[in-house]
């Protein structure tokens, strides 16, 4: 079980996470999100989508690793 300062600092750190997002990626015209490992895809893309839900992600993915695209339409595109 998380301990509850655990729990309090990862909760901090989230929020942190999605306020850089929220002020950095309106500063470009075509933002891309670039990481390499599925696990980081996933946190990744959680933020995301907190940070800018439920409209569409205004940046394009590159998940060489994870198998997929997610593209300023919001759609996942799965590389075969």
């Amino acid at each position: 079980m998380i301990k509850k300062e655990k729990l309090i600092y990862l909760r901090q750190l989230k929020a942190e996470s999605i306020q850089i997002l929220c002020k950095v990626v309106p500063a470009f015209i075509n933002p891309v999100m670039m990481h390499s490992v599925v696990k980081d895809y996933f946190v990744m893309l959680h933020l995301a989508m907190k940070a800018f839900g439920p409209s569409k992600l205004p940046m394009e993915w590159d998940t060489a690793t994870a198998g997929a695209i997610v593209r300023e339409s919001g759609k996942i595109v799965i590389n075969s």
